[in-house]
Formats: structure tokens, sequence, C-alpha cells
């Protein structure tokens, strides 16, 4: 080995504890070692044309056997021959206790393969094994790694950690990074609600908090793109794949800071706390418009402005002061009418408040994405009176997906339901689950529990939350002072599989136990506290039509206080079953709400209970 060395020849000594391995010396053994090879069973194979042998110069021996395995022992190291049999573009893994001919695999080998150890003495072993792994997968291979750890058994513990959380930056090497020259303009704007000019912001909340309208994007862009270019408002400006990332929740306790990055190719993006909010493109010039035109007639149906806002207060929405701009909407929502009062964001916000009018359902929707947004001025200026507030009707077209008004139109207006995080369930809120049968395998219902309620006597009890006495009146008992054994319950809830049910329990006033329910499924456009009100008017109103009435098709009915909940809910029923119906109501004030639900009724058989 010294002398090898001296020579300049690569040599290392390997401890084989004084036996001479591959050569002649091992030749009495030879049998004894293959009858021991044939005890171990080995399953027969065929050398792969990767399988390149060093223990012969040609490939004579093609399977797998003891007499291999011998001839290898016995044989003198071919290396040589064997690794210029070893094409060009391979990658060669070593698997050795030490990675021993790595230096001679390297300088023998072709310069497009790639030689990898799994194993080097002189390193933690796993960490050198994992880092050869992944050479690996860099080469191009795909090696299991699964099989290096245990089989994973579903379900997982609760308690497991998400892999995640392991994976971190390694920042402890340093690198020169080029400092990229920006091609636009970087704007940062300030809203303070405790800021008099910014105060009527706190005009527009959702559930009670204040959110920054989506409107007001779009004119902090239009601010700062008039400043930078030196130009007026009066001048047209268009923007196109406008994308609401998430909604902007402002404080009065806390300064909410807005990036605003504008590019000369005319793309713009809004950050809060280096978090993406609007994304879209901007360009200021000459604009198309649309030629629309709301179609009005005398006899439409309108919301009112107070009737307006009571909807979107019972969807979440608070709107106020600037935002508080619809006079009146087409039932319909075909049209609408606001005051040009100078106000771009009253303008706009009322344009995508008919649009979300349009859209109320039990969840509260916000706009996510906008096709386009033109916008002129002039066009505006053309029918409104300049320093004077002029009514402007709004225009909507389902088919077209456009919202206009003079000098404004809104293309592809797509609203989502604001997301919200779901409240842990606490269970000292006594909330019931029961178990009628195996159709219902598990019903959540939700009541207000009455408070200190003892020894209560009456022929009929009213309780606040939706509590009705009808055992007596529908089973034909005698009146009297009689005590209240079971109450009625009307209910809306969740099943287990998230479907949506209301319905009636039966409730055990003396033991406080609900002992019976019917349910039905709840209509998606409907909320669990809007149906849980519906169960009890229907089903009285059913009970007296129907079941006592015995109310046929095409009969003439009077119902009395149509403008209450079981009068609503029998005109329903009286309608669909093509009766002509006359009711009365309590004020005249209800005659409109009752036209607007019901569109068969007719006015002149709407009857004030006063005149009776």
């Amino acid at each position: 080995v010294k002398y090898l060395k001296g020579a300049g020849i690569f040599a290392r000594e390997i401890n084989s504890q004084g036996f001479a391995f591959h050569s002649d010396l091992l030749k009495p053994a030879e049998a004894q070692m293959i009858e021991n090879i044939r005890g171990l069973n080995l399953p027969p194979k065929t050398r792969s044309p990767k399988w390149i042998s060093t223990s012969q110069s040609s490939d004579d021996i093609k399977l797998l056997s003891g007499s291999y395995f011998v001839n290898n022992i016995l044989s003198p190291v071919l290396f040589h021959s064997a690794v210029e049999r070893i094409p060009s573009h391979v990658v060669v893994i070593e698997i050795a206790p030490h990675g021993l001919f790595q230096t001679i695999l390297k300088s023998s080998l072709h310069e497009t393969c790639v030689s990898i150890s799994l194993t080097d003495r002189n390193q933690n072993s796993a960490p050198f094994f994992l880092r050869s792994v992944g050479k690996l997968f860099v080469s191009g291979l795909q090696p299991k790694i699964n099989q290096l750890y245990p089989k994973l058994e579903f379900p997982i513990r609760s308690a497991a950690l998400p892999v995640s959380l392991l994976i971190q930056w390694d920042h402890k090497d340093s690198w020169i990074v080029a400092d990229m020259p920006t091609s636009g303009a970087e704007n940062a704007i300030e809203i303070n609600l405790k800021n008099p000019a910014h105060q009527f912001y706190n005009g527009y909340k959702i559930n009670d908090q204040n959110l920054f309208p989506p409107s007001g994007f779009l004119i902090l862009i239009w601010r700062i793109l008039a400043a930078k270019g030196g130009s007026s408002w009066d001048e047209a400006i268009t923007f196109d794949n406008i994308v609401f990332n998430r909604a902007c929740y402002i404080s009065v306790d806390n300064i909410s800071k807005f990036i605003c990055n504008i590019h000369k190719n005319g793309g713009f993006e809004i950050l809060e706390n280096g978090n993406s909010v609007v994304t879209g493109s901007v360009k200021l010039g000459d604009t198309e418009m649309f030629e629309t035109e709301a179609q009005i007639s005398d006899n439409d149906k309108v919301y009112t402005q107070a009737e307006v806002y009571d909807r979107f207060k019972e969807t979440g929405y608070e709107f106020s002061g600037t935002f508080h701009s619809l006079q009146e909407v087409e039932i319909r929502s075909h049209w609408a009418r606001t005051v040009w009062q100078e106000n771009w964001f009253e303008l706009l916000e009322s344009l995508f408040q008919l649009e979300m009018f349009s859209n109320l359902s039990t969840q509260t929707l916000l706009p996510v994405r906008i096709a386009k947004v033109t916008i002129d001025e002039w066009l505006l200026n053309n029918i409104v009176d300049p320093g004077t507030p002029t009514d402007v009707i709004l225009h909507r077209d389902k088919n077209l997906e456009l919202v206009s008004c003079a000098g404004v139109q809104i293309w592809g207006l797509q609203l989502l339901p604001l997301k919200y995080i779901r409240g842990i369930s606490d269970d000292s809120c006594n909330l019931k689950t029961i178990s009628p049968d195996q159709s219902l395998p598990r019903l959540l219902i939700y009541f207000k529990k009455q408070l200190e309620g003892q020894n209560i006597c009456a022929r009929q009890v009213v309780i606040d939350s939706n509590f009705i006495e009808i055992e007596n009146r529908l089973s034909g008992t005698t009146s009297g002072n009689n005590n209240v054994r079971k109450i009625c319950v009307e209910f809306s809830g969740l099943l287990f599989d998230d479907h949506k049910v209301m319905g009636l329990a039966r409730f055990e006033a003396t033991t406080a136990q609900l002992i019976s329910v019917v349910y039905w499924a709840v209509p998606d456009t409907w909320s669990l506290p809007q149906a849980a009100t519906v169960p009890v008017a229907y089903a009285t109103a059913y009970y007296a039509l129907i079941i006592r009435g015995t109310l046929k098709h095409n009969e003439s009915i009077l119902i009395h206080c149509g403008d209450e909940a079981v009068g609503e809910a029998a005109i329903a029923i009286a309608l669909s079953m093509k009766c002509t119906v006359f009711t009365t109501i309590r004020s005249e004030e209800n005659k409109l709400t009752l036209l607007k639900r019901f569109r068969e009724l007719n006015g002149a058989k709407i009857l004030s209970a006063g005149h009776c």
C-alpha cells in the first residue's frame, strides 16, 4: 500500500480480519460456502442490464445463486473493467458501510454521470443518508421514502403536529440579490376614523364591524392616478379585472394603512399589512359606454328607503350617512333611484348596493370580482345641475350583468358570502339534542329558556321565545282555569349532515323535556332564525283552514288580521288553492306590505279592521 501511494496511485488498506478475500486462498471453503448459501433459500432472480459484476469479465452467470456469490469471493475484483461498462448519463449509487470508492468513481466515470454514496463513517449517518436521498431526487430519481418511516395508521390522532411546523427557511447563508428598479409608484394612504374627513367610513358596517367599502378602493386608485398625472376628476377612467382578495376591517382604535402600487402598464395592487387586498388594471382617457335606459312605469311597485335598509339590516348590513344612499328600489330590482350630491362614494355605493339588494339571501354578500368599471363624469354632468342635489336613476340588467347610471357602468359584478370563523361550541349553553327515531339520528335545537317561571296556571300562556299553548284549543278540552301541561315550541336547527330543518316540538312544561318532534326541510334562501318563525303560524293556519274548515279550491274566504303571522300564513295557503281572498288589516300602512308579499291580492279586498 505504501509503495502504491508513493507511486501516486490511490490505495487503501482494508481490514478483512486476516482473510484474503477475492483470492484463491479461500478455494478449500468453496463447496461449504455454496451449501450454506443454498440453505438461505434465496429467490431466483435474473441479472438485469444494470447489474454489472466485478468478479467476471463477461456476463456468463446470469442467475442469482450461491455459485455467483462464492465466485465473487474467490475471484479478483475487476473494478476497472466493470467501470468501463457503465454507460454515460446514469446515476451510480454506492451502497456500503462507507463510501470508499467515491474518489475512484468520480475520476473514472463519464462526466455526465452522477455518483452518490449513501453512507460516510466520518459523518452523522441519518442526516448524511437523507441528504443523499435528496441528491437522488435532484438527479431525477424517485426513491420511495415512505419505506423509511412507520406505516401511517388512520385516523391520525388529534395531537399530531402538522409537517408544516417542521419546515423552516434556512437563512445561514447570505446571498447577493439584485435591486430591481420598480416600474410604477407606491403610495401610502392612512384611514383614521377619528379624523373628521374619514368619519363617514363609520357608515359602512357589517355585523357591528366597520368595513372599508369596496368602492373606496376604486376611489383611492382614481385619486392617486389623477394626482400623479396632473389631471382632474372630470377625465374618464376605466377599471378592468378587479379582484377583491379579502375584506378589510377598520377600527376607531387603530389607523389602517393601505399601500397602493400603480405600475406603468396600468396594473395596480392595494396592500394592507403586506397582504394583497385588491388587484386590477386602470387607465385614463376615452371610454366605451353601452347605451342603457331603465324602463320605468307608473305601476311599478317600489321599496321605500326605510324598507330597503331594513332588509339590508336583517342580513347583517348596517348602512348610514353617505352609504344610506338608495332612495327607492323597484320591487324586482330592475331600477332604483339615488341622489347625486357630487359625491362619488355615494354614487358608486348606490350601484353596488343595488346589485347586493337584488341578491339578498340569508348570507352577507360582498363583491369579489368586477369585470369592468367605466366612469365618465362628462356624461353625468349632462343630466345633473352643478351644486344642486339631483335625482339619478340606476339601471340593472341581469342578463347583461350590468349595473349602470348616467356616466357609470359596472360590468360583471360578482358577489360571494363573507367568510366567518365558526364559534367554538360551549356545553354550558344548554343546547338540547334529541333523537325521536331512527330517521332523525341527531338534531340540534336552539331555543330561549324561560327564566324562573314557576306555578303558572292559565288558559293561555305566552312565552317570549315563540312558545305558544295549543293543547287546550286543539284537543277540545273545556275552557277554564286549566293547568298547562304541554306547550308547543317551534324550532330550527341542523342535522348532523348539515341539512337545515325547522319544525314543532311538544314540550312538557312540568319537566322541561322535549317529548316529540315533527320537522321539515328549510329552503336554502332562509336563515335559521327566519325558519324558526314559520312552523307554528303555518301549522295553525293549516289546521284551521284544511283540517277544521275543510277549505276547497276556488272558494272565497275572509281572513281576519291578515297582516299578522297566522294571517299571512292563511293567505299564502288560500292563494295556493286559487281561492278568492278577503282580509282585514290593523292599519293602512300594512296594506302595501301585503300587496308586495302577495301580488295576487286585490287591493279592493283588503279592509281595515276598524271599518268592519
